[in-house]
């Protein structure tokens, strides 16, 4: 009998307080079936503290998902094999149809949308993963001047690329760099209005051990002392033959261009070993503005609405801006929610997301901060200058 029939299903079965044994044998389960099956950019992330996993009767796939009340959101799409997947959903909705919960799938590949279809649910565009296709892309020619604009100005300013693995490491070693870890992301928030990570689509480190992903960082040399600059940590995607650069940080005073010379270097690594595509993850709301066959119009304004209004609080339109630099191949990517609208689901998401941890006073200096920014470029004497030839020539 195979380890994974041996485990019981946690959705029709009442377990027993598991021994501390047994807990590491399920992290262990979970992370290697994640490795093994997941397919999307956020697919392993259903290893992280704080989610709660369906497994179908026979083990043959797994549904992550966070709750509030009765509302369900799920993230990582349907992991399982391709000819699991209509069985483990139909499952998975007799689970949460018998205590009257409410599932929303976030994310779905195109690829699997005549199952949700074929199960009732409604099919929204949630917006574009942008993914490098490593391939022959050598970064050459005027469309990735940009990118190696970045990089090199890194390079001269000492910045060292790395990868780092916790084996390469004693414990106490790596206590210290996780310990450093902490402070970049720390010393990241001070641009940003959140009181917090937003936990929905990224990780975290500390309490989510490493796994299958993949440390990158950047150092710098400063004063006798090697300080990290920044870091990304990428997701396994289908085996590892695909990564998602699933978080990245950059401290507050950090070389300019330390997370695109990251971006640049994770790809070129990658293409050496053969990874045939870097998944920048998804651009919420990206060119949603189109309607699709039987989807939600409250959904679909929403979006919209969100991308137009809130990109003081999350600069949707900057995170756009700046993965198109890598000139991405972009695929659709889709909210599946149950056909009858739902304010409850809404509140529901906004505060998994954590889209509502707002400190007031971060906010109004951010807002204030953009403002003298914008004063100060429509009043530079380039600008001026630039203005008047284009009035000139109209």
């Amino acid at each position: 009998m195979s380890l994974l029939g041996m485990w019981p299903s946690t959705s029709t079965v009442e377990l027993a307080t598991p021994s501390k044994e047994d807990t590491v044998f399920a992290a262990a389960q979970l992370m290697q079936f994640a490795y093994d099956h997941g397919r999307q950019s956020d697919s392993y992330l259903s290893t992280a503290p704080g989610r709660e996993t369906f497994w179908s009767a026979d083990r043959g796939g797994l549904v992550s998902y966070k709750r509030v009340g009765r509302h369900v959101l799920v993230s990582g799409g349907l992991i399982a094999p391709p000819s699991e997947r209509p069985r483990l959903l139909k499952e998975f909705l007799q689970f949460t149809a018998s205590r009257r919960w409410r599932a929303t799938f976030f994310c779905i590949l195109e690829e699997d949308l005549p199952i949700y279809r074929d199960a009732g649910y409604c099919v929204n565009k949630f917006g574009e993963d942008a993914k490098i296709i490593l391939g022959n892309v050598t970064f050459a020619g005027k469309r990735y001047e940009w990118v190696r604009r970045q990089s090199n100005y890194c390079h001269r300013h000492g910045v060292k690329f790395e990868e780092l693995r916790i084996q390469d490491y004693s414990h106490r070693e790596w206590i210290e760099i996780q310990s450093d870890i902490e402070e970049v992301g720390r010393d990241a928030m001070r641009g940003k209005p959140q009181t917090g990570e937003l936990t929905f689509f990224d990780g975290t480190l500390g309490d989510h051990p490493l796994g299958y992903r993949r440390l990158f960082v950047a150092r710098r040399q400063t004063e006798g002392h090697s300080r990290i600059e920044g870091y990304v940590v990428c997701n396994p995607i289908r085996q590892g033959c695909a990564w998602s650069t699933e978080i990245y940080r950059h401290r507050f005073d950090a070389v300019r261009g330390t997370v695109p010379f990251l971006f640049h270097q994770i790809a070129l690594q990658l293409q050496q070993e053969g990874v045939t595509e870097l998944n920048l993850c998804i651009v919420p709301a990206r060119n949603c503005e189109q309607p699709i066959p039987g989807d939600k119009a409250m959904i679909r304004h929403g979006l919209l609405f969100f991308r137009k209004y809130f990109s003081v609080l999350y600069d949707l339109q900057g995170i756009d801006h700046f993965k198109s630099r890598f000139r991405p191949h972009y695929e659709n990517s889709y909210l599946c929610s149950p056909p009858e609208p739902s304010i409850g689901a809404i509140l529901a998401t906004f505060r998994v997301f954590g889209l509502l941890r707002i400190s007031p006073l971060k906010m109004l200096q951010i807002i204030w901060g953009r403002l003298r920014k914008q004063r100060t470029h429509a009043r530079s004497p380039s600008r001026k200058v630039a203005m008047d030839h284009v009035v000139g020539k109209k």
